[in-house]
């Protein structure tokens, strides 16, 4: 995650998985993602929009229903 291109789907799925890991917290997930949300020159898929949305981290992660660690 460097900081400095729009992310990409491998990028955004680490993201998730180092708050899962618990090398990132929540809330330093939902800054890093917020700081591209509120970009508007941005283009996303639809994916990629639905990964860096502050709420995404509070979806279930898998169809167990489990959700990321707070």
């Amino acid at each position: 995650m460097n900081g400095d291109e729009q992310p990409g789907l491998d990028e955004i799925e680490q993201c998730f998985i180092a708050v899962l890991d618990g090398r990132m917290s929540r809330d330093e997930a939902d800054r890093w993602a917020g700081r591209w949300v509120a970009d508007d020159d941005l283009v996303w898929n639809d994916v990629a929009r639905w990964g860096t949305e502050p709420s995404a981290r509070d979806r279930p992660a898998q169809r167990s229903g489990r959700k990321l660690p707070a």
